[in-house]
């Protein structure tokens, strides 16, 4: 079966299929900040690089905080610009792990020690220091339920709607004959409609049809019974009349009572012994 064929609703389910497992191994897997090799900052250097102005020596900038794990620790990754000469900056990759509750070097507005956070951090300092620039990205999709849930519907909407409108263009119309083909297996058959005889070359074919068209005849209109017109025995027409009373005589079994005062039946005659001298 060509790939063009087959129906919106076998790609959605097979969009469905591949979401799910990419999801779920995605999630297996971990944050891929983990395993990197970014280059991992103290928080001395990480709060120096997050005040320090656009043409500093070290800064920061990129930032992104990572959904909070066990324990809610926060993860936050971006990257760094380090001057190596007068005219050489050198950047790369950074992350840094903050534990919660967060104590922060500098002196800002904490409501609840207990449960200060980086991110509250960050929006503490950045309108304090504006010349720091300090903006970051919060990576919502990297929460597993919804990590799990976008790339099912991604998968779904690119392979169960996209691909299959894609291949239909890329792939043209149908020829005539295919076009016919599937009209004719997908229509019902009319009833009434004789089926046409199979190939005359095709004898298993042919037995087949003649044993549905023998099953069909019998099953329709069962077969007339014929009566042959010459018997050999004449009929005797039935009538109410009530019979002859010569013609039906009751057989009378001949029995020999004896007795003296009870009579009894006689079922065998014996005779006499002979006596013998």
């Amino acid at each position: 079966m060509k790939l063009c064929n087959l129906g919106r609703r076998r790609w959605i389910v097979i969009g469905l299929v591949m979401g799910s497992l990419v999801g779920v191994c995605n999630w297996a897997s971990g944050p891929g900040y983990r395993d990197d090799n970014s280059r991992t900052l103290s928080q001395p250097l990480f709060e120096r690089g997050l005040t320090a102005p656009p043409g500093a020596a070290f800064r920061l900038g990129d930032l992104t905080i990572h959904p909070p794990e066990a324990g809610g620790v926060y993860w936050v990754t971006g990257t760094y610009y380090e001057s190596v000469g007068r005219d050489e900056v050198h950047s790369g990759r950074f992350k840094f792990r903050a534990a919660t509750p967060y104590e922060p070097r500098l002196a800002v507005d904490v409501a609840d020690p207990d449960t200060f956070t980086v991110v509250q951090y960050l929006d503490e300092l950045a309108p304090r220091i504006p010349q720091a620039h300090i903006r970051y990205h919060y990576a919502w999709s990297e929460k597993t339920g919804l990590t799990l849930t976008a790339w099912v519907a991604g998968a779904m909407l690119l392979i169960g709607f996209v691909w299959p409108t894609v291949l239909r263009r890329l792939a043209g119309p149908l020829p005539a004959h295919e076009v016919e083909a599937l009209t004719s297996s997908t229509a019902p058959p009319s009833p009434g409609v004789p089926v046409s005889p199979p190939a005359a070359d095709d004898d298993l074919l042919e037995l087949v049809a003649n044993l549905e068209a023998n099953a069909t005849t019998t099953a329709g209109s069962p077969a007339p019974v014929e009566i042959p017109a010459d018997l050999s025995t004449p009929v005797r027409a039935l009538s109410a009349t009530p019979l002859d009373a010569s013609v039906v005589k009751p057989t009378q079994e001949e029995k020999d009572y004896r007795g003296e005062y009870y009579p009894t039946i006689v079922h065998a005659n014996h005779t006499a012994p002979v006596s013998r001298r």
